[in-house]
C-alpha cells in the first residue's frame, strides 16, 4: 500500500461553504428587520393623529377604530411600501411590505417584541423565530438547490444546524461562540464526521468511503494531516506525515504480511522491515532508491 493510499487525506470542505450560505440568508433577514424596526421607532409609517379625525396623514394613511385607536398604518417610504397592524392596545403586532422589492412578513408579541420574520429576495427565502428577549432562536432558509434549518442559544449563537445542498445532508454543531467544531455530513462517496478547533481549523475526519473503506485523518494546528489510518481492500494501515506532507512511516498488513516503512525526506522508503510468509526480512536503501542491504 503505498504513499496515502488507502488513507483519506482530503477532508471535505463543502460543509462551511453550505454553512456560509445558510447565514447569508440569515443575516440578509436580520438586516431587513433591524432596518424595518428604525423606520418603526421613527414613527414613519404608524404616522400621528390629525386634526378633526382625518384618515389620512402627511407620511401615508392610518386607519382608527371608533375610539380613535391607530389599527391599521400604510405608507410608502424609499425603502418601499408597507402595512402595519396595531391591537386594541395600539400595540404594533404585525407589518408586512417590500424592501428594495423583496417582500417580508414581520409578527410581533403584546410587548411589540419580533417573534416571527419572512423574508424573500433574488438569493431564497428565510423563516426566523425571536423570544422574547428579541433574540433569534431558529430560522429555516431555503437558497438555490439547498435549505437549512439553525438553532441559536440565548445569546443570539448558532449552535446546531441542519441543512441539505446539492443532494447531501449535514449536521454542524457550534460552540458557544458561533464556530462550528463538528460536522456530520452524507457525500456521494459515503458519510463523513469533520472535528474543527476553536480557530475554525479541521482536526479530524472519521469517514467511510464506498470504494477506499473507512478511514481517520488527523490535521494538525496548521489543518494539515499528519496521521491517518485506513482500512482498504488490501488490508488495514497507518500513515504518518511530516509538516510538508511527506509520508515518513507507514505500518501495514497487507496480504502478503505485515510491514513497517519509513521513507526519507525525498519520499523513497529508507528502511522497510516486513513479515513475508513465516520469514523476516529488512532492506535499507539510500536517499535515490539504491539498496544498500538486504536481509535475507
Amino acid at each position: 500500500m503505498d504513499g496515502q493510499k488507502g488513507v483519506n487525506a482530503k477532508a471535505p470542505g463543502a460543509l462551511g461553504a453550505r454553512l456560509e450560505a445558510l447565514e447569508r440568508g440569515n443575516r440578509r433577514l436580520k438586516a431587513m428587520v433591524l432596518a424595518l424596526c428604525a423606520l418603526m421607532a421613527a414613527g414613519i409609517l404608524m404616522g400621528q393623529a390629525a386634526p378633526g379625525g382625518r384618515m389620512l396623514d402627511a407620511r401615508g394613511v392610518v386607519v382608527r377604530d371608533a375610539a380613535g385607536r391607530p389599527r391599521i398604518g400604510l405608507s410608502v417610504e424609499q425603502e418601499g411600501p408597507a402595512i402595519q397592524i396595531f391591537d386594541e392596545s395600539s400595540k404594533r403586532r404585525l407589518a408586512m411590505g417590500l424592501t428594495q422589492d423583496d417582500p417580508f412578513l414581520v409578527l410581533y408579541d403584546g410587548a411589540e417584541k419580533v417573534r416571527m420574520a419572512l423574508s424573500h429576495d433574488a438569493e431564497g427565502s428565510t423563516v426566523a423565530y425571536y423570544d422574547e428577549t428579541g433574540q433569534r432562536r431558529a430560522a429555516l432558509t431555503h437558497a438555490g438547490d439547498g435549505s437549512g434549518v439553525e438553532f441559536y442559544d440565548g445569546a443570539g449563537k448558532r449552535r446546531v444546524g441542519l441543512l441539505t445542498a446539492g443532494g447531501i445532508p449535514a449536521l454542524a454543531l457550534a460552540d458557544a461562540a458561533g464556530a462550528t467544531r463538528a460536522g456530520l455530513g452524507v457525500g456521494p462517496d459515503g458519510p463523513e464526521l469533520e472535528m474543527y478547533d476553536a480557530g475554525a481549523r479541521r482536526r479530524l475526519v472519521l469517514g467511510s468511503e464506498q470504494q477506499r473503506g473507512p478511514s481517520l485523518v488527523l490535521y494538525d494546528a496548521e489543518a494539515l494531516p499528519r496521521m491517518g489510518l485506513a482500512v482498504s481492500a488490501e488490508g488495514p494501515a497507518m500513515i504518518l506525515s511530516d509538516e510538508r506532507i511527506r509520508p515518513r512511516a507507514q505500518l501495514e498488513v497487507v496480504p502478503a504480511g505485515p510491514r513497517l516503512v519509513f521513507n526519507g525526506a525525498g519520499g523513497r522508503p529508507g528502511t522497510t522491515l516486513g513479515l513475508p510468509g513465516e520469514g523476516a526480512a529488512l532492506a535499507i536503501s539510500d536517499p535515490n532508491g539504491a539498496t544498500l542491504f538486504r536481509a535475507p
